[in-house]
């Protein structure tokens, strides 16, 4: 919670928890692993990067709950066309 800097994931994380990058902001973008499955409730909210990658995400299963609330990005995208296992998205 409102981490400034960068950040680099293990390639066997499966969860991104509650508000773990809520109200942060990232000197550069956040790649995300294909072991994810789950990015929980808030989990960006209010997060500033200047990308956030899910391309290699092909195990995402569910985001959560406001998982980007208040979220801005340099690009102003966020694609999961890739995310062939995405079977909840939660408002």
């Amino acid at each position: 919670y409102g981490f400034k800097g960068s950040v680099d994931l293990p390639l066997v994380l499966e969860d991104i928890s509650y508000n773990s990058f809520t109200n942060s902001s990232l000197t550069k973008g956040l790649i995300l692993p294909a072991s994810l499955k789950r990015v929980q409730n808030n989990a960006f909210s209010g997060m500033t990067t200047p990308s956030l990658d899910f391309s290699a995400c092909i195990n995402l299963e569910e985001l959560g709950e406001q998982s980007f609330n208040g979220f801005k990005s340099n690009l102003g995208i966020l694609d999961f066309s890739k995310n062939k296992s995405l079977t909840r998205f939660l408002k």
